[in-house]
């Protein structure tokens, strides 16, 4: 037996989407792997499904639950994809995995439906024989209707500076205003920047108002990127200017240089509370 690849249980069928929206859940795919060695999943095809135009889909991407595994892709001819040869993303052995597709959404779309199939797979292992292609997900519907806002400040802290280790040092902050109405923060990430190498800068932690928003992360992955994950338990953002902070340990690093930066707006997901849709982030 190889990797198996289905659509998941709760893949999204019939959702209202808002247009000008961001990281659209189209489509949700489960990769299963029997075997007694990890699988990496090296490449993916997808294609648009629906009554809609390339042009709709503005951004692309792949994500794990709230955090985002790629960059975006862009939409030609209906076909988009994701490769990386090292391995867009990993199945352990014996176990799953799931993986969503998420999509900006255009504006002036209303009345578009849109979904996603999944055309090709391909992985460090076999694939099942019983993986049939092409996968097909649900359709949902662009709606019109009006998002709350999220629009970050111009400037962040900290300026440039020269610091030596110390512990809750502010590596990033902003003053968010949120407007129409409250929001709930379900991931927010950043990335590190500079010579800083792993071990340098330690135990970031996520603050909204001063409160502590999930848990602590200990160190940036692989790809120089802290994310946190607080889908579980949401920060509900009321109307008005809200402080966002990262704080964390720089335990060393002499001479090197290091910042945060919140690269994409795919990198911090509020959702309105109304709608239960993603907002895109403005700043």
């Amino acid at each position: 037996n190889g990797l198996k690849v289905s659509l998941a249980t709760d893949s999204p069928n019939g959702v209202a989407l808002v247009q000008g929206q961001a990281a659209a859940e189209l489509a949700k795919f489960v990769f299963a792997n029997p075997t007694s060695a990890a699988i990496g999943v090296t490449s993916l095809t997808f294609n648009r499904i629906g009554v809609s135009n390339d042009s709709t889909m503005t951004n692309v991407y792949l994500y794990d639950g709230a955090v985002r595994l790629t960059d975006a892709a862009g939409v030609s001819s209906g076909a988009y994809s994701f490769q990386n040869s090292a391995g867009v993303f990993s199945v352990p052995a014996g176990m799953t995995y799931t993986v969503s597709v998420r999509s900006d959404i255009a504006d002036s779309t209303s009345g578009q439906q849109i979904g996603a199939k999944l055309v090709s797979v391909a992985s460090t292992g076999a694939l099942d024989s019983s993986v049939s292609f092409p996968i097909v997900g649900g359709l949902q519907t662009v709606s019109a209707a009006t998002l709350a806002n999220v629009d970050l400040g111009i400037t962040t802290l900290p300026t440039a500076s020269s610091l030596d280790p110390q512990a809750d040092y502010t590596v990033w902050q902003n003053t968010v205003t949120v407007g129409t109405r409250a929001v709930l923060m379900k991931s927010f990430a950043l990335k590190l920047i500079g010579s800083a190498q792993s071990g340098d800068v330690a135990n970031f932690r996520l603050y909204v108002d001063g409160v502590m928003a999930g848990s602590a992360v200990a160190k940036y992955d692989a790809n120089n990127i802290v994310t946190f994950d607080t889908s579980a338990n949401p920060v509900r953002m009321e109307t008005g200017g809200r402080v966002i902070k990262v704080v964390a340990d720089v335990v060393g690093g002499a001479s090197r240089t290091f910042s945060m930066s919140l690269r994409y707006a795919a990198d911090a997901l509020f959702y309105d509370t109304d709608l239960n849709q993603p907002i895109l982030v403005r700043g």
